[in-house]
């Protein structure tokens, strides 16, 4: 059995993922787990989706793909099932920057303002609707934001596993007992990085803030690495 590697979140960075792709020098036998949000906020969100749509191809099983909550947003907008408010949420936190970027990448940006589920290439489709909220590789746990402390796996909600954040990140004992969480959602500089990981020893956070200028972060769980690769990209929103 190869490496277990967790990759954080990406939010539109396309040149930081190529390079980060390069330098994990991934092999069939490894499993790869993306931990979501891999659109918003960056100039490069169609090329995004496209390289990982590419990758899962390359490598099928041992790629999983982990559902953020920016992609929950993403899909709440464009199957047009979410309320006012959650519309008006997912444009404010950088989904203005995804629509563009698919208008762009679609070459439908002179003839539309807007993007909808009917103009997703199929491909695309697939992705967000094979996203998974909780991956689980021997004594890991794999999801976006964390899990809500003192409730078994199985009963947790899919809300606070994509979304839950202080409860879950001060939780001052084990969140859940004998297992390690793997998560993102909540970027942090390389010092908060280093406290976080200091003071916690169950939970791991792969979010290092590459969107706002910071790093991409892939942890080799198998060999307790760290790969990092410095922000490439523009943010935009």
């Amino acid at each position: 059995m190869g490496r277990i590697l967790a990759v954080g979140d990406i939010h539109g960075c396309a040149k930081t993922l190529e390079s980060m792709i390069d330098q994990m020098e991934i092999m069939h036998d490894d499993q790869v787990v993306f931990m979501g949000d891999y659109i918003d906020r960056g100039n490069g969100v169609f090329q995004v989706i496209e390289r990982l749509i590419a990758l899962k191809e390359e490598y099928g099983d041992c790629i999983t793909f982990i559902m953020g909550n920016h992609e929950q947003m993403f899909l709440q907008y464009l199957k047009d099932t979410g309320r006012h408010d959650e519309v008006r949420m997912f444009r404010y936190n950088g989904g203005t920057s995804t629509i563009n970027g698919y208008l762009e990448g679609l070459g439908l940006f002179q003839d539309h303002t807007d993007i909808t589920w009917d103009m997703l290439p199929q491909n695309h489709k697939d992705f967000y609707d094979n996203l998974v909220v909780c991956h689980e590789i021997d004594r890991y746990v794999f999801v976006h934001a964390g899990v809500r402390p003192n409730v078994k796996l199985g009963d947790q909600l899919m809300h606070d596993m994509i979304w839950i954040r202080e409860e879950f990140l001060t939780w001052p004992m084990e969140v859940l007992p004998g297992r390690f969480v793997v998560h993102g959602h909540t970027p942090m500089e390389p010092h908060e990085l280093d406290a976080y990981h200091e003071k916690y020893h169950d939970k791991f956070n792969t979010d290092s803030a590459c969107v706002f200028g910071y790093e991409l972060t892939c942890r080799d769980l198998t060999n307790d690495k760290v790969i990092k690769v410095k922000c490439l990209d523009q943010r935009v929103a």
